[in-house]
């Protein structure tokens, strides 16, 4: 029986890991970009209104896993900061 119990707790810790760092994930996210869309707005007021080329697959997979490994770890530091 306690090696049941042992098991669960085990696995309820996992799932609690896998959502605390998905909790992290969202608040980085939010963070970035909320800061992207003021840098957006502020280069569309003082800027030439000039368009970059569209970036190829590779570098938009590239800065998609840059998002999340930084995002987590903004949220993680937030939530630490503030807990």
């Amino acid at each position: 029986m306690s090696d049941y119990l042992l098991s669960l707790k085990n696995e309820i810790g996992l799932y609690f890991n896998l959502i605390q760092y998905f909790f992290y994930f969202c608040i980085g996210a939010l963070i970035i970009v909320i800061l992207r869309k003021l840098i957006e707005i502020f280069n569309f007021f003082f800027s030439r209104f000039s368009k970059e080329k569209l970036v190829d697959r590779f570098t938009f997979i590239l800065k998609l896993l840059v998002f999340i490994l930084i995002s987590t770890l903004l949220g993680w530091v937030i939530v630490n900061f503030v807990f």
